[in-house]
């Protein structure tokens, strides 16, 4: 989907997408979670193919991420991020993103999102981690507690992270030190089921049902 003149094309249809239920994206290069694994789909030749087949050492996986042409996945079912490092041939066997020693309870992640560091999003908070150990992540200026959080956005380009709080439909925004910047309130917001914000268009892109919605960004 184009966004400035609307325009879209199908580069997958439902023989590709099948049951999929995460997405990343490098480059020209989409990556999604299907029941044969991690699928790539070149947007360009509109080509796929499995490069990650489904493991039976994974537990739930809540969410892919890419940074750096590599591969990352949530999965809260084993409390463990999977790190696919890209190689020639496709891609490494899986790794363990956290270091040894690193214990943490990733059963109510919601999403993740990498910028150098590696972002975990919570019903109820954020966490960052830094070169596979806990990086402190702690909030200032905001004295409300959150309880509904499913989606954020943002990449190493931005400053800041866009937070979507379906309990309360609102979207909050905090810099990368965890300073309150701002919020965006509209009642529509308890129904979306993603954002992404690109700052360089100074848009929120809001999926909601069958639609996605723009909001400016001020």
């Amino acid at each position: 989907l184009n966004t400035d003149t609307k325009e879209s094309s199908i580069i997958a249809g439902a023989e590709i997408v099948k049951k999929a239920h995460n997405l990343a994206i490098h480059g020209k290069d989409i990556f999604l979670m299907n029941d044969d694994g991690v699928i790539q789909i070149d947007s360009k030749s509109k080509s796929s193919k499995v490069v990650i087949t489904k493991d039976s050492a994974w537990g739930e996986i809540a969410a892919i991420a890419t940074y750096g042409g590599n591969i990352y996945l949530l999965d809260r079912g084993k409390n463990r991020i999977w790190k696919y490092i890209a190689i020639d041939t496709g891609f490494s066997d899986r790794i363990t993103y956290l270091n040894p020693g690193v214990q943490v309870n990733f059963s109510d992640a919601q999403s993740i999102m990498i910028d150098g560091s590696v972002w975990v999003l919570f019903s109820d908070s954020i966490s960052k981690y830094t070169h596979g150990i806990n990086d402190q992540f702690v909030i200032s200026g905001f004295s409300e507690t959150f309880s509904g959080l499913t989606s954020f956005s943002s990449d190493e380009s931005d400053k800041y992270l866009y937070v979507l709080d379906k309990a309360l439909s609102r979207i909050v925004v905090f810099d990368k030190g965890g300073v309150y910047q701002s919020q965006y309130q509209w009642d529509e917001l308890k129904n979306a089921s993603d954002i992404v914000a690109i700052e360089a268009d100074k848009k929120i892109f809001v999926s909601i049902g069958s639609k996605i919605y723009a909001i400016d960004i001020k």
